[in-house]
């Protein structure tokens, strides 16, 4: 069941959004890789106008992180 402005609507699914961030770096922190995000849509709405991102994204189809990446 989905809510619309207090009123159900059935038949209708409730979007799930599904990301990984990959953070990593070694124990003292001196070395430090630049955070990795993991989304599903290879050109996301969210990033149209973003002319620069501090952390590298790539995408996948479950939104995971594989041995490719």
């Amino acid at each position: 069941m989905f809510t619309v402005k207090k009123t159900l609507v059935s038949g209708a699914k409730i979007p799930k959004g599904h990301l990984t961030v990959w953070l990593a770096a070694n124990a003292d922190g001196s070395q430090k890789l630049p955070p990795l995000v993991v989304g599903k849509s290879q050109n996301p709405r969210c990033l149209k106008h973003v002319k620069h991102l501090p952390v590298k994204y790539v995408n996948n189809r479950n939104s995971w992180m594989t041995g490719e990446i």
